[in-house]
């Protein structure tokens, strides 16, 4: 009866870890991207799908992430980094 359990056990585990590929709706490629992580501080690629990013690294790490319809936007060596949004407001008085 272990032996049985064991085998379905790893069976589960071995199912479980299978991972969908994800189709990007957007791969930005040839782009110098700034990562802000000090290890790897400029990147190539970058892979979207709605409004997340779906990873960061060269273009041939990506191309797993291209799909049928996934846009390919060469942006020709131009700079990307993130945008920061910050918007504070008084209530008091409406200024910012």
């Amino acid at each position: 009866m272990n032996k049985y359990f064991f085998s379905f056990l790893i069976a589960i585990i071995f199912i479980s870890c299978k991972t969908d590929n994800i189709d990007a709706d957007l791969l930005v490629t040839n782009a110098t991207i700034w990562t802000g992580n000090p290890e790897s501080p400029k990147a190539e690629a970058m892979a979207i799908k709605g409004d997340s990013v779906l990873a960061v690294g060269s273009f041939k790490d990506l191309e797993k992430f291209k799909g049928d319809s996934t846009e390919i936007l060469d942006v020709h060596g131009k700079f990307i980094t993130p945008y920061f949004y910050r918007c504070s407001c008084s209530f008091i008085n409406g200024r910012q």
